[in-house]
C-alpha cells in the first residue's frame, strides 16, 4: 500500500476510509491537533468524505475551536438532514461542560 509521510503520522493514500479511522482513533485519545492534521490531509485527497469532515468538526469543537467547528459542520449539515446519527454524541456546551440530551 502506498503511503504519504507527513511528519510522524503516515496517511494512507489508497483508501480514504483509513484516514477517517486514524483520525477518529486520535480524537478518542484527545490528540486533537494530530487528528485535525490527519483529517485535513485526508480531505485534500477525498473532499467528499462526510465522516472525515464530521470528525474534523468534532475535533475543533472538542478542542474549543468553535469558529472552525462551525465552519466544518455547516459544510456537512445539508448532507446530514434525515440522518440523526450524523451528529450524535455528547454536545459540548459553549459555556463549559457537556450538555445532556
Amino acid at each position: 500500500m502506498e503511503e504519504e509521510k507527513t511528519g510522524e503520522i503516515e496517511i494512507p493514500s489508497s483508501d480514504s476510509s483509513l484516514f477517517v479511522q486514524e483520525a477518529e482513533s486520535l480524537r478518542l485519545q484527545k490528540k486533537y491537533d494530530e487528528a485535525i492534521h490527519v483529517c485535513r490531509e485526508g480531505l485534500k485527497k477525498t473532499p467528499e468524505a462526510l465522516s472525515g469532515r464530521l470528525i474534523l468538526g468534532r475535533c475543533y469543537l472538542e478542542s474549543h475551536r468553535i469558529p472552525e467547528a462551525r465552519k466544518e459542520l455547516e459544510k456537512v449539515a445539508p448532507d446530514c438532514r434525515g440522518m440523526p446519527f450524523c451528529l450524535q454524541g455528547p454536545r459540548p456546551s459553549l459555556f463549559g461542560g457537556e450538555e445532556r440530551r
